[in-house]
This record gives C-alpha cells, structure tokens and sequence, in this order.
C-alpha cells in the first residue's frame, strides 16, 4: 500500500544520519543492523536493585536527586513489568506525588466489585470469617449505622472472634460472650440487606434487581463528588457493573441458566475483568508508562524500572507450530525484531532525555532470580567487564540512606518520618505503684514497647486468625490444668485416673470456648493438646509417687501481699503463679510455671542471656509472691509441655541466693526506671517477625535506625 503512493508518504526517523542504514525505506527498524550496535549509556544511568522494594526505593531516591529542577510534566517513569506498578503506586503516594497510570485500574478493584465479591464469598460460604471480611468493607460500617446499629460493634466483632473462632455465623452465642446484642443487631441488619440474594437457584435474568438494589442500597444514600478520585472510581465501578448486568438480559431466555445468587454476582465480576476505569488527565502528575510508550513521551527525564530480560525485550513464548524461523519468513514480529525496535527505543531514550535511569532488579516479587536487559550489555569492550562485574557480583554495596518523602520537597533534607516520643503519664494515673511479674521482662526487652504496651495499654487483636495462635493455645492448656488441680486425680497416682479427668476438663473447655462445631483447625489443635495432656498424665502420675502432691494451683496475688521497697517507697508485685507442689515428707516446696510452647524452654536460659544480664525475673519474683503466703524459702521451675512430648516434665533451676539478689538488684533499677518514666529510646533488637509494634517502631524497615540516630 505504501509503494503505492510512495510519492506522497515520507518517513520521519529520529536518528542521525550517520544510522540510516540501520532503517529501511518505510522507516522501520532494520533488524539485522541493530543485533551488534552499541548504546552509550552513561555508567550513573544504570542501577542493579535487590527487590522490588529497592527498585522503587531507587525511584525515590533519583526523583530526590532531581531536587526540584523539574517539573512533575518533565518527568516519565517506564514500567515495562507491571507487577511494579503496585510498589510505584504506593511508594508515591507515601511520597505525596501525584501520578497517573493511563492504564487505569481493573474494574473489579473498585470498591462497589470488591463489595460483590465480599458477598458472593460470604453467600456461597456463609463462615464468620467471611463474614468478617465483608464487614470491613468500607461502605458497610456507615450504611450500618443508618440502620442503627452503634458505633464500636466492630471491635466487639474482633473480639468475639479471636477469642471463640467461630466457623459459621448461625452458630450459638457462647455465654462467655459479654457484647452478643450488638452483633446479633449487625448480623440480623447484614441477613436483611442480603436476603433478595438468597434462596434456591433463579433465571439469570431474575438476579438482575437485587443486584442493583444492593448497589442502590450502601451506595446510593448520599451523592459521589465526581471530581474527587476515590469517589469517581466508585461512580464509574456501579455504571460497569450496571452495564454488565445489563449485558445479561440480552441472553436470549431460553440460554440464560439458572444459578444462585452468588454465581450470579461472580458472572457479573467475571464480565468486568478486562475492564479498567482511567485516570484523569492531571498535568502535574508524573506519569506512568509501558516501555513502547516511554520513548514517544516529550519528558526530558526518564526513569525506567524493570529494565530487566524478559521485559526488554519482552520474552516471546515458544509455539510449536510458529517457530521463530517461520515467523521471520511470515514478516511477523520475531525475537530479532523485538530487539531491534527495544534497541533503538533505548537508544533513543539515551539521547533524547537530559536524565535516565535504568533499574534492573535482581528478584522478582516471588523472589526468583531475575537477569538484567541484555540491551545493558550491548556497549564496547572496555565497559563490558565493569558493567557485568555490577550486574553479577555477590557484593553489594550499601544502600544509601532512606529518603524521607518530605526529603522529596525541595529545599528540605531533614528526616520528619519519626517514631512518636513517648509522652508523659497522665496525672490522673499518678504514680506507677504496681507491676505484674511479667513486666519486667517487657521493659528489659524494650523500654518503649514496654511503655506502649502497659503503660497506654496497646495491644493487637487478631481479626484474620483461623487457628488458635501460642497465647490463645496455651491459655485452652492452663485452663484444663487449673480445674484438672482442684479435682480428686490430682492426688491420684493413677495415670489413667488423670488421663480421664484430664480429657474431660478439655473437652468441656472446648464446648465453653468454641462452641459444638469449632474450625477444623481448632480441632486439630485439640488433638494435638490432649497429644500433650497424655504424656502430663503419665509424669504426674510419677510424680504423685515420688511424694509430691499440689498445694495451690492458679494462685492469683494482687499485689497487696507482695512488694519490693526501692528507695524507701513499696512497689506492689502482681502475678497469677500456676502451681505450688509440696513434699509430703521433707515439706519442700516448688513454685511451677507451665510452659505450653512448641519449643523446650530450660528456665535458665529464659531468664539469662549470661551470668551477668538477667532478661526475665519472672521467677526470682515469684519469690516475693509467695513471701506473703509465708513461704520464704521455696525452690523455682517450669513444668514443659512442649510439642515433643518426650519432654514433658519438670525443669528445676539452680540460682545461688548471690544470683537471686542480683536479680533483685535488676528488679529494683527497672522499678526506678518505670518511676522515672525512662522509656525511650526503643532497643535495637532484633525483634521477632511477628513483633506487634512493629508499625509504630519502624522494625525491619529500611532506615530505621537511621531515623533513630536521626532524633
């Protein structure tokens, strides 16, 4: 066609003439001509990234470096692997930069898809946890109120759930439950709003009104700003989801099929994937663009993520019937030609931006190995060694120091992204004159958590659990020991005797907590507690016959009894001790601790780093507690009932009375400490993965001890 009017076409190359023999006469890349060409590129303008993190970390840092010279319009950043495109999104808008990805987002991320599909999961499964997950939704807590349903029955909701792990939401209410009215409200309100979705399978056609009645329901109460981003995208989502409705009422009858209502909802979902809701046209944003559209954007710096094999040039998948070869001959796009156009278009970049970057990871997101472009390797021979050596090498240089979003303003370079100071007790509180045994242990791992956790009374709730975690675990175990105490078999030294007192105290608490149909994993959990129980029987029945015999059990100190005086004034010491045994015929008595773990736990080890650092006092004070009982002279361990049921049985430590007034000694400094309101800064660590203040105190995040060092 276009020989064909050749006298009227003219081919536009952006090249230098000294390159024409590398295009043809349409102006088309001569693919030949670019396998062995040479890019210049600057040795800056490369960056080798570990992750996905520390490629947007990269962005940031090279956006910092720009320090306000350009203009949000003067900058482009190229995503030839869209699985970045969620780390950039997120880190920009810590960042408060404004971006537009033209691409949009998928329909089916909107607020009102994400609702149906909360609901087709909830309908079809009908589990507390779905439940639960449909509630969070956003728009839900607000239409739930218009029904008159009080603010703070979400947390009522959470704490339902993670102390019962209810499966299904037509279970009974446990009568340790102390908020069931609220959520009986909730749930009988949700029950309302969904009904016209339930029952027997309908026509298709037939599910069309209670879908949008659903939508008119939570969405159409109060009117959508559409100049407001979050609010159109709603907007938009509800058309799409109208149409698509829309588009299953012109199935002729007689082939529409009859489903549920939750098939119904996920037929609609299914309609919307390949949909997405644009952005508006923001000039001050920085945009976000595929590597094909990269090189026609007029910014004059280009920042360029993902430059790795694979997505430059991007992988072509093998066909058995369309070979490369026989690609070639068709004159369809094949691996040479793909390269080719990759090439110029990097060529291209290189000489037409005043700045690139050029950042190739080293891991994807799943933490495979990535290779870097091969476009990065196609420069002379004296760069080659140097450019491999960096892209290769198991050395890593550090990574410079986090760049802090208000660092992205120009003229600013001070870290304001802190960790909150602790602030002054209350007066209302006054003095800290009580302290729970454990405690301790708390302000000796970490001062600030400690301050969070007991002094304003933090504490994390799991919302998503769906088995009983370690605490919850080993709560269920001293449960069924404490009644297992005040029962006639625990002066049995018959171990089927325990056993049988033992599996009926478990099974009852079970039926207390969980209710008649517990999760599947709870009741494995059971199991594998009665696993544990069983070996218990066996020791204590042993231990019954060395002469021992339970003489308190869950004996719980209010502080009234016990203190430590530091400084001429008393600190009250709480505690909740498990056990006290006594010899029938030395009266020798030991004060046990149960330690319901997976791991063995020997109390030496738990209580000291080294004969120098105490890191729990838990019992060495035990000590003090039973002083007011008027035992003074007592003996101190654990009873194990850990995952290796080999290991059941006592651990008893062996502290000289110098080692005991040493930790004393540490008791009364963290006593003057919590006095003196001394909690900061926060302990280095490390902490474990799952620390539950983690957010506030930055751990494990890149930069944070910088921002420390920083204050």
């Amino acid at each position: 066609m276009l020989d064909q009017v050749a006298d009227r076409v003219t081919a536009l190359i952006f090249a230098p003439e000294t390159l024409a023999e590398r295009f043809d006469e349409y102006g088309c890349v001569a693919a030949q001509a670019w396998q062995d060409a040479q890019i210049n590129l600057d040795r800056t303008a490369i960056i080798f990234a570990e992750n996905p993190g520390d490629q947007v970390d990269a962005v940031v840092r090279t956006l910092a470096g720009f320090q306000g010279a350009l203009s949000a319009d003067d900058i482009a950043i190229g995503v030839p692997d869209t699985h970045m495109i969620p780390y950039i999104q997120q880190r920009l808008e810590e960042c408060d930069l404004p971006f537009r990805y033209g691409a949009g987002i998928p329909v089916i991320r909107s607020s009102p898809c994400r609702l149906l599909h909360a609901t087709a999961d909830f309908l079809e499964r009908g589990s507390f946890a779905a439940f639960t997950n449909l509630v969070r939704h956003p728009v839900i807590d607000p239409w739930l109120a218009t029904q008159g349903i009080a603010s703070g029955w979400l947390a009522a909701l959470d704490e339902h759930y993670s102390t019962h792990l209810p499966a299904h939401t037509y279970g009974q209410w446990l009568p340790e439950d102390q908020s069931p009215d609220r959520l009986r409200r909730a749930l009988a309100a949700m029950e309302r709003l969904l009904a016209p979705l339930r029952g027997e399978p309908h026509h298709l056609h037939q599910w069309t009104d209670p879908i949008l009645e659903l939508l008119l329901q939570v969405y159409g109460r109060s009117g959508l700003n559409t100049q407001d981003d979050a609010q159109r995208t709603i907007l938009v989502g509800c058309e799409q989801i109208q149409e698509a409705v829309q588009e299953h009422l012109r199935v002729d009858h007689s082939l529409a099929p009859h489903v549920s209502g939750a098939t119904a909802l996920r037929l609609v979902l299914r309609t919307l994937e390949d949909q997405t809701i644009p952005p508006r046209f923001d000039q001050s944003a920085i945009e976000l663009l595929g590597w094909l559209e990269l090189p026609l954007d007029d910014a004059e710096a280009a920042i360029v993520t993902g430059f790795n094999e694979g997505c430059v040039p991007a992988a072509q998948a093998e066909e058995f019937f369309l070979p490369d070869t026989l690609r070639r001959h068709l004159g369809l796009l094949d691996h040479a030609r793909r390269y080719a156009r990759d090439a110029y278009n990097l060529a291209m970049l290189a000489a037409s931006r005043s700045r690139v970057a050029l950042i190739a990871g080293r891991r994807s997101p799943d933490n495979d190995v990535l290779l870097p472009s091969r476009l990065l390797f196609a420069c002379d021979d004296d760069r080659l060694p140097s450019r491999t050596v960096a892209a290769f090498s198991s050395h890593h240089p550090d990574r410079p120091q986090l760049v802090s979003p208000t660092m992205l303003r120009p003229g600013t370079a001070q870290v304001n992204f802190a960790i909150p100071r602790p602030a002054p007790l209350p007066a209302c509180q006054g003095p800290v004159t009580s302290m729970h045994v454990t405690e301790f242990r708390d302000y000796l791992t970490c001062p600030y958590r400690y301050y969070l956790r007991h002094r304003l009374k933090l504490q994390v709730v799991n919302t998503t659990a769906e088995e009983l975690d370690p605490v919850a675990f080993g709560n269920l175990l001293h449960e069924v020991l404490k009644v297992f105490a005040l029962s006639t078999a625990a002066t049995s030294d018959h171990a089927e005797e325990i056993r049988e007192a033992l599996y009926k105290s478990l099974d009852t608490r079970v039926r207390q907590s969980f209710g008649d149909d517990p999760l599947p994993e709870v009741l494995l959990q059971v199991e594998q507690a009665r696993r544990r129980l069983d070996r218990f029987a066996d020791w204590q029945a042993d231990w019954v016959r060395q002469g021992w015999r339970i003489e308190r059990a869950e004996l719980l100190v209010d502080g009234q009894r016990s203190w430590l005086l530091v400084d001429g004034s008393p600190m009250h010491l709480r505690g909740r001790i498990d056990r006290i045994d006594i010899h029938e015929a030395t009266r020798e008595r030991i004060v046990f601790d149960y330690k319901t773990g997976d791991a063995v736990r020997d109390p030496e080890v738990a209580h000291r780093r080294s004969r120098q650092e105490w890191v729990d006092l838990q019992l060495p004070l035990y000590r003090h507690l039973v002083k007011g009982l008027g035992m003074d002279d007592v003996r101190l361990g654990y009873i194990l009932l850990p995952k290796d049921v080999d290991q059941v049985g006592e651990r008893i430590v062996h502290w000289t009375p110098e080692e005991l007034t040493h930790a004393e000694q540490v008791a009364t400094e963290v006593i003057r400490n919590v006095r003196l309101e001394k909690f900061w800064p926060p302990a280095p660590g490390p902490f474990p993965f799952d620390d539950d203040f983690a957010s506030i105190c930055h751990t494990q995040q890149l930069g944070a001890l910088a921002i420390l060092c920083a204050e």
